[in-house]
């Protein structure tokens, strides 16, 4: 045991370390105790032994990963559980590594760092059974594929150490388990540990460590980027997008962690079936070294408040547009760097490399209890001036809340050549049902292009026809990209007299904790709504499904989002109205009432390496990667084959005794416990003839022979038991196997993971 502990120890730590490197900040302690507990159990000299102490580390391991006892086991009660948070926490956690940038905050994402432990246990554990078994290249083998896992997920982990001593633990795996080891043991680990101290000399020397010599990545071998353009994320010509297979960093930005979209401008004018950039210039008040937008005359109170305000510091890497970009929603710009402006935004001739710049913006946070309070009462500048309830052909909509609404729309619909579009508003009214208020609308249209389930991502959707595009895409093929989500729902609350537009920029990227700096690709750019509420200003909502996690409560997308709050909202809505708000509630697993106690952090974003590109993370689960897929079916492999070590180890613990009498007792247990994980109830004093008689039954088995063998065992003489008992265990596995090949692979299954056998019922 000592020797295979000893062995294991350096696969242990890589495989550890290297999931770790998903987390910041780091939570190792409940790694290491994942992996100490693998090597532990999967040490265990005898067989016998081997099978519960594995069984009872992976569920000490998953207890502490999920934080669920499993004492609570009480799979027909719903009050007591203890798989079922299991199974709905590693699958809420493998579904999160689609939607949350890497690396993490474990003290946000509780379930992604479950996952991580339960992937250290199981890469572990297998790295150690084989080292157990003497065979290094399985030991070799499970040890690469647990430490190169994460690398796949975060490149920037993939150190020359880490591969040194990759290639140095196969080394001592091949030398240390070859026959003869024992004897050459001593030499084996010396080798060993000679190419650990060369790797450790090698990379740590400042002679060959050089960023340019090792981090080939980052080789100056071309020209720098070439400036690339992001208008594709928002060009609105919906007729299929291509995104880049290669990220290209676009610009850094010096910001605190939690920070909004980066804003880049606004599609405020819909014509001719499609958003379009046209904007009404504002005159900054200049002074300070700022130009302040606070002529706008839709800025709330607070956002004319320099103390409200939040500072970036912007550097340009390789960006190729004409708009500063900042966080949503800008409402100043450092004096001069742009030629002209908009409603929070910053008009340039040409953005340059390695241009710097400052912006500052504002950004509201109510709550869904002070959105429904906002009143649906809107200035004459966004009434008259202002095209935000203009749904096209210069048709302008009557405001949300307005007496005799429908017979207005009724004949808008038949005078404004608008008629195409009625499908859109009534898709829109059905949605949303009666809403007491604009937030109720807008939160449930957000929530049914994410949640209901009946829209796709597609970067190349079917046309739709004569139809115009965004009515096509809402109620016919329902499969689109970020501009069809975006531009669809912005329309969808313009016809309800909500005023709505798209805003276009990039989701957060990649955040640096010691630098305190973002890291924006191109794969980052994105498009999403924004709505006006009265004394909020423009607030961000984001239909795309599975697209960035806004950190404002007053949004659906929000990882703290308050469904009760938003649910109140609704009042008497008919509960169909709500379908979408009721998924989303369901999949968040419910949420507090109280969202001004609850902390907030960053968005959550999205990083190269981790998804192909902008709403990779959206697409239908026929596209999901396929790394996090098979991590899902490693563990749910993992957990069936609990299910089967634990019923093993207790059928070995029953046939330990030598006794016939004992051994036909054994027999006749197991064939119990498998009738009764198939649903055959057995009454405790069944006869051998009795049971026989109930698998005949219910399978069309012959038992004839086996309740004879056990009858002769249990009852017989003593001289003719021994012999009675072998003959039982024989024709027992010839019934098993005639009972499996007459029911399906389901059934074979469910009764696998069957608990009744164990006698786990509610209390």
């Amino acid at each position: 045991m000592g020797r295979t502990v000893l062995l294991a120890l350096l696969p242990a730590l890589l495989i550890a370390t290297g999931w770790d490197s998903l987390e910041e900040p780091t939570h190792g302690g409940a790694l290491i105790v994942a992996a100490a507990f693998a090597v532990l159990a999967g040490a265990v000299p005898s067989r016998r032994l081997r099978i519960p102490a594995v069984l009872a580390a992976a569920l000490a391991v998953v207890s502490i990963a999920f934080e669920t006892s499993p004492f609570a086991a009480r799979p027909f009660d719903g009050d007591h559980d203890f798989f079922g948070p299991v199974l709905g926490g590693f699958g809420g956690g493998v579904v999160d590594f689609y939607e949350v940038s890497l690396p993490f905050d474990p003290g946000e994402q509780a379930l992604m760092h479950g996952v991580i432990v339960v992937a250290v246990f199981a890469f572990t554990l297998l790295a150690t059974l084989a080292i157990a078994a003497s065979r290094p290249i399985l030991a070799a083998g499970a040890t690469f594929a647990g430490t190169a896992w994460p690398v796949t997920l975060v490149p920037q982990s993939a150190t020359p150490l880490r591969g040194l001593l990759l290639l140095a633990t196969a080394l001592v795996l091949l030398a240390g388990l070859r026959p003869g080891a024992r004897r050459g043991g001593g030499q084996a680990m010396l080798v060993g540990t000679a190419i650990s101290v060369a790797a450790l000399v090698a990379v740590s020397s400042p002679s060959v460590a050089k960023g340019g010599f090792l981090d080939w990545k980052h080789w100056d071998y071309t020209r720098p980027a070439k400036p690339v353009s992001v208008q594709y994320a928002w060009d609105a010509n919906y007729d299929g997008i291509d995104f880049p297979r290669k990220a290209t960093t676009v610009f850094k930005v010096d910001a605190p962690r939690r920070t909004p979209y980066w804003r880049a401008t606004t599609l405020d004018v819909f014509l001719d079936d499609h958003w379009r950039e046209e904007t009404s210039l504002i005159e900054p008040v200049r002074g300070a070294g700022l130009d302040r937008l606070v002529n706008d005359p839709l800025l709330p109170p607070r956002a004319r408040d320099a103390e409200n305000w939040l500072k970036q510091d912007v550097r340009i890497a390789a960006l190729d547009d004409t708009h500063l970009v900042g966080a949503s929603v800008p409402v100043a710009f450092e004096q001069g760097r742009a030629g002209s402006f908009g409603s929070g935004i910053g008009y340039v001739g040409r953005l340059e490399r390695g241009e710097k710049y400052s912006v500052w913006s504002y950004e509201a946070q109510p709550t869904p209890a002070q959105l429904t309070r906002s009143r649906p009462e809107y200035p004459v500048e966004l009434l008259v001036d202002s095209p935000f309830l203009v749904v096209g052909n210069l048709a302008r909509v009557p405001p949300f809340g307005t007496p005799g609404r429908e017979a207005a729309m009724d004949q808008l619909f038949r005078e404004r050549g608008l008629s195409a579009y009625r499908p859109l508003y009534r898709q829109a009214r059905r949605v949303v049902g009666q809403p007491r208020n604009p937030y109720a609308a807008a939160v449930a249209l957000e929530a049914w292009f994410r949640s209901s389930g009946v829209f796709r991502y597609d970067e190349h959707p079917p046309r739709g026809g004569d139809a115009p595009p965004l009515v096509a895409f809402v109620t016919g093929h329902r499969r689109g990209y970020c501009q069809h989500f975006a531009g669809a729902m912005a329309l969808m609350l313009r016809y309800l007299g909500i005023p709505a537009r798209v805003a276009a920029g990039f989701t957060n990227g990649r955040f640096d904790q010691e630098k305190g700096e973002w890291t924006v690709s191109d794969t980052n750019a994105h498009a999403w709504v924004e709505v006006w509420f009265r004394g909020y200003g423009w607030l961000p909502f984001d239909p795309t499904p599975g697209r960035g996690r806004l950190r404002a409560q007053y949004t659906a997308s929000s990882l703290f989002f308050d469904a009760d709050g938003a649910t109140e909202a609704f009042g008497g809505v008919a509960a169909t109205a709500a379908l979408g708000l009721v998924t989303l509630r369901n999949q968040l697993g419910g949420a507090s009432s109280s969202p001004d106690d609850r902390p907030r952090g960053p968005d959550s974003g999205f990083q190269r390496g981790t998804f192909r590109g902008v709403g990779a993370a959206q697409e239908s689960n026929d596209r999901g990667d396929p790394r996090l897929l098979g991590l899902l079916l490693v563990g749910l492999g993992g957990v069936v084959a609990a299910f089967w070590l634990g019923k093993s180890a207790r059928r070995g613990l029953r046939y330990r005794s030598r006794d016939p009498r004992s051994v036909a007792a054994a027999v006749r247990a197991e064939l119990v416990d498998y009738l009764t994980d198939q649903g055959v109830a057995v009454q405790p004093s069944a006869t051998p003839a009795e049971l026989g008689r109930s698998v005949r039954e219910r399978f069309r088995v012959d038992t004839e022979p086996l309740a004879q063998a056990l009858g002769a065992a249990r009852f017989g003489p003593a001289g003719d038991a021994e012999r009675a008992a072998s003959t039982a265990r024989r024709e027992l596995r010839g019934v098993l196997k005639a009972i499996r090949s007459r029911l399906g692979a389901t059934r074979r299954l469910r009764g696998l993971v069957s608990l009744r056998s164990l006698g786990l019922r509610s209390a």
